[in-house]
């Protein structure tokens, strides 16, 4: 707890986890008439569904997005490693949650796979000619930087969700953005 009050991103981490507890501890104490599922996402990319007035004002996660539009990556690709998932299959994810009988009492992981700025910044490239000034001349793609895997498959089989691929969460976010003026 110490911790989090110096950094941010712990309290957000710690944010999510105790507000689950919270929520599992109600259930067991209180026992409402009515189940909890729960669904934990990852790092969640995808199209911005809202009106921006500027890409100053996208979304955290989606900043990434913003800086490859905007050149601020033209002479490196910061380096990274994580898992992500897109918004629309979180909000799918939801929905199935509460639509599922079977979803009562689980915890689901809401996570598509391993990605790196390089990967994605590649993408942008190849697939918006219009951008490819934005990048350096040569993006060195990290291999098997992800030293760790998430099980989705419980989300996949009990929910249903066929998780969209990087590539098309990618081009959409990416086309989200553009058509914001700025």
């Amino acid at each position: 707890m110490e911790q989090a009050l110096s950094d941010g991103q712990l309290a957000y981490m710690g944010s999510k986890t105790f507000a689950e507890k919270a929520a599992w501890d109600f259930v067991e104490e209180k026992k409402p008439g009515f189940t909890l599922a729960t669904v934990n996402p990852v790092m969640i990319f995808g199209p911005a569904t809202y009106r921006l007035h500027s890409l100053d004002a996208v979304n955290t996660s989606n900043t990434v997005f913003r800086d490859m539009i905007q050149g601020k990556m033209k002479l490196s690709i910061p380096q990274n490693s994580f898992q992500w998932v897109d918004v629309r299959d979180v909000a799918l994810a939801h929905v199935r949650a509460i639509e599922v009988p079977e979803a009562a009492g689980k915890r689901f992981l809401a996570v598509a796979g391993p990605y790196n700025n390089a990967e994605m910044a590649t993408i942008v490239k190849g697939r918006f000619p219009e951008l490819k000034g934005q990048f350096p001349d040569q993006i060195e793609v990290q291999e098997n930087a992800q030293s760790f895997v998430i099980d989705n498959t419980p989300a996949k089989e009990i929910l249903g969700i066929q998780f969209k691929g990087l590539e098309d969460c990618v081009v959409d976010t990416v086309k989200s953005l553009m058509t914001v003026t700025t």
